[in-house]
């Protein structure tokens, strides 16, 4: 962001964010990565769904435009199945099934006498 004009442009970033993924999505799905020239010349970083990150050399970042080219290739079907529910499972309805007692939690800590 640029806070003089408050504006959000390329610059404002060193990262490249891919829109359009959710954590319904396979974990697999890269959801942001570096911009190239953050780590000098020898890579990036790149995030995914799951939270995972991983390092990419320099040599493989045709390999990773491709993964993200195919992936965004797949975002259209993958909106849809779960649009018609066949990604995220439903709440189950029926009885709440519970588990033992939890202790109750400890009382907090009284300042000493005279603070």
């Amino acid at each position: 962001m640029d806070f003089r004009t408050g504006s959000v442009g390329e610059g404002s970033s060193s990262y490249v964010y891919l829109p359009g993924r959710s954590s319904a999505m396979p974990g697999d799905f890269i959801l942001a990565y570096d911009k190239p020239g953050n780590h000098g010349s020898d890579g990036v970083n790149v995030l995914c769904i799951d939270s995972s990150v991983m390092w990419i050399r320099k040599s493989e970042l045709p390999g990773l435009m491709q993964k993200i080219a195919d992936q965004e290739a797949q975002l259209p079907a993958l909106r849809k199945k779960l649009k018609l529910g066949g990604g995220v499972p439903e709440p189950t309805k029926g009885p709440i099934l519970q588990g033992p007692a939890l202790p109750a939690p400890p009382k907090a800590p009284t300042a000493p006498e005279g603070w």
